[in-house]
């Protein structure tokens, strides 16, 4: 939900930002992200496997003999659409809570709307998008530790949800930056689906010193938008951490001809740059 994103996502965006900068002391490699394929394979039932659902046997059934259960197909029909229409009617009533709840909070209003996320995500623990916003809510108003308890519970039913694994790592950037890195390293999307993902990526491998692997994350990046100065300034810092002085040399330069949003990247660019060309 980009409007969540734009409108809270940056409460959380700045100390991400600095960890550039300034990473953390910890070199634990971790393992790559399992292959696609392979953990679509491990459900079992794709790529033409059959069932392990054993055939029905035709002599079982004998002539004159009515199944002791048969099946109501008109019944099952029913069920089906009622299931259908109930799993609608939550997305439908999460999205229209979520967006007023976002609404309210602009004009500040965020403690009217938090009583009604807490009660919905209470009757409804699936209603992602309600929880997402209340758990970015908590963060602005600095209630960690009841933000970790609703966010802990949507990856619980969740696990693999991206925009709860995205607030996991950035809330654990500081204080635990192995543990944020292995949750982004499983099952990533595709790259183009989720490019903040990548950029969070990429920052974590920077605060656990993996330079090589982040550096291939933002070049990836810039390939695909070669406009985000903030990409260009996450290759400038890996090149410079590997000792690759001309290629970061370019990098912040194109961060700088872009213009990096936050000051105290941009002051660190200009003077980083500045000491590269030789002239401090």
């Amino acid at each position: 939900m980009k409007k969540t994103q734009s409108v809270l996502g940056a409460l959380l965006l700045n100390c991400c930002l600095i960890w550039q900068v300034s990473a953390a002391n910890v070199a634990v490699l971790r393992p790559a992200a399992p292959d696609r394929t392979d953990f679509l394979a491990s459900f079992g039932g794709i790529n033409g496997q059959k069932s392990s659902m054993p055939e029905t046997d035709a002599t079982m059934v004998k002539p004159g003999f009515a199944l002791q259960s048969p099946v109501n197909f008109e019944a099952e029909i029913v069920d089906n659409e009622v299931r259908i229409a109930r799993a609608r009617s939550l997305r439908e009533e999460d999205l229209r809570l979520s967006r007023e709840a976002i609404r309210q909070i602009e004009i500040g209003e965020a403690e009217l709307v938090k009583g009604d996320l807490i009660n919905f995500i209470q009757a409804q623990p699936l209603a992602h998008e309600s929880r997402q916003v209340l758990v970015m809510l908590l963060m602005k108003q600095r209630k960690t530790a009841e933000a970790i308890g609703y966010l802990a519970e949507g990856l619980r039913l969740a696990p693999d949800l991206t925009v709860f694994k995205k607030l996991y790592a950035r809330m654990h950037l500081a204080a635990d930056p192995v543990g944020a890195l292995e949750m982004i390293a499983a099952y990533p999307p595709d790259l183009a689906d989720d490019t903040e993902y990548f950029e969070l990526y990429g920052l974590l491998l920077q605060a656990n010193k993996q330079f090589d692997a982040a550096n291939a994350v933002y070049r990836s990046l810039v390939r695909i938008d070669e406009r985000q100065a903030a990409w260009w300034f996450g290759v400038a810092i890996s090149y410079d951490s590997l000792g690759q002085r001309a290629e970061a040399e370019a990098a912040f330069e194109m961060a700088q001809q872009l213009g990096l949003d936050d000051m105290t990247l941009d002051r660190y660019n200009r003077s980083r740059l500045a000491a590269l060309r030789g002239r401090s």
